[in-house]
């Protein structure tokens, strides 16, 4: 039997993802169907019969069912919640479920976390893509706001003095904003460094640090020193893998535990 043949139901005419008419072949004929109004919001991937890519345009929905792949992928787990939340946010936006295995996660990391973004804490990042990177709307719910000192002045004419990388000298430069606040590392193991010598020979105490640089060299030291130190509650990914999304992705999760999501208010799916 020929394509001609084939018995199917697609969406004909649609504007900005409203559906005004449906076609429909039967019998080696096509008939076009109007005046009915549809929302398509979940389409599964796959070629169409012309040809074409369906896939799916709703933002909570690809959310809904990357997490419900997450699932699959990583399987039971006996994680809290805050902890269940954590990582499959970690593994959404890297795609890859080996960060289920990598992530280390200190005993009071969340309620630490939490309770500072309750508190109205500032979030500083070694770079600015971690600052990006983190959900401004959700943070000013909970009146946080960010800063990254990669920029200042003082961190360009410091490097170029010392030989230092800019992200090292603007973890120094922020030496008094640090006690209270959540430190987000997810670049540059230098940085993650010079933090934990301000830990240890300052006695500064952030509320938290979210240490995930990447690379090959120093990156896996970095985060081995913070787990071995362990001056605050931390959240960390073991190796040479981390980077700025991840980084980023953990503040979200965090902050997407205290705060409902508007996209989520008509979702029955818990929005990890």
């Amino acid at each position: 039997m020929g394509d001609d043949f084939r018995t199917y139901l697609r969406p004909s005419v649609s504007i900005r993802g409203w559906v005004l008419g449906w076609e429909a072949g039967w019998g080696g004929r096509r008939w076009l169907v109007f005046g009915s109004w549809w929302r398509r919001t979940s389409v599964c991937p796959g070629e169409r019969g012309d040809g074409e890519m369906n896939y799916e345009i709703d933002p909570v929905g690809i959310e809904k069912k990357s997490m419900a792949i997450i699932a699959e992928l990583v399987g039971e787990r006996e994680w809290s919640l805050g902890e269940k939340a954590i990582i499959y946010r970690l593994v959404h936006t890297s795609g890859d479920p080996e960060y289920a295995e990598l992530a280390v996660i200190h005993p009071q990391a969340i309620e630490a976390g939490q309770k500072a973004l309750k508190g109205g804490c500032e979030i500083i990042t070694d770079v600015k893509m971690v600052e990006t990177g983190i959900n401004k709307r959700t943070l000013s719910k909970l009146g946080v706001k960010t800063r990254c000192f990669l920029d200042n002045p003082k961190s360009r004419e410091i490097a170029r003095e010392t030989g230092e990388t800019r992200s090292m000298t603007g973890i120094k430069l922020a030496e008094k904003e640090i006690a209270g606040n959540i430190i987000a590392i997810g670049n540059a193991p230098t940085a993650l460094f010079a933090l934990l010598e301000l830990c240890k020979i300052k006695g500064i105490k952030p509320a938290l640090i979210v240490g995930t640089p990447v690379g090959f060299v120093g990156a896996a030291e970095s985060k081995e020193l913070l787990i071995r130190e362990e001056p605050v509650p931390y959240i960390t990914i073991s190796g040479s893998k981390g980077g700025s999304p991840v980084a980023a992705s953990i503040i979200n999760a965090l902050a997407y535990s205290l705060v409902e999501r508007e996209e989520w208010k008509a979702s029955l799916c818990f929005p990890l």
